[in-house]
């Protein structure tokens, strides 16, 4: 079996699987899909330790933004299960700054480990989190339809 690194192919990719119906946050997870790839391209192609900085130095201010956005959407729907769900952020969010700080330094290397754990991450929260997150927000909207 071919790996993504040996082939080429992108580590995760994005499909119609992965979309919530809410357009702000399918574009942004999009996004955030495509970054993880550049990271994981820059990664497996041996570029020089700047470019893959660059790479992952684009991937963490989108996943902030995103994650403020998805969280501001869940405070002003009445999300109940903000807490947990903005608990899941910070998580990532601080091992990804401890992450970025050390490689910035050159005390961390960025691994193939490290970044199949951010894909792993980013799938499983799109289909499980973000997936109850959407019918939320799908469920919110539709109560305010007009009948």
């Amino acid at each position: 079996m071919n790996s993504p690194a040996r082939t080429g192919k992108p580590l995760l990719l994005w499909g119609p699987h992965y979309r919530l119906q809410i357009e702000e946050l399918d574009q942004q997870h999009e996004e955030i899909t495509v970054l993880l790839n550049a990271l994981y391209a820059a990664h497996r192609s041996g570029a020089p330790r700047a470019e893959t900085a660059k790479a992952l130095d684009r991937l963490i201010p989108a996943v902030a933004r995103h994650f403020r956005a998805e969280e501001k959407l869940m405070r002003n729907s009445a999300y109940p299960g903000l807490e947990a769900h903005a608990a899941e952020h910070s998580r990532l969010a601080k091992r990804v700054r401890a992450f970025q700080k050390e490689f910035r330094a050159g005390r961390a290397e960025l691994t193939d480990e490290l970044i199949r754990s951010l894909a792993d991450w980013l799938r499983d929260h799109l289909l499980v989190s973000d997936r109850r997150l959407g019918g939320h927000l799908t469920r919110v909207a539709d109560s305010k339809l007009p009948v």
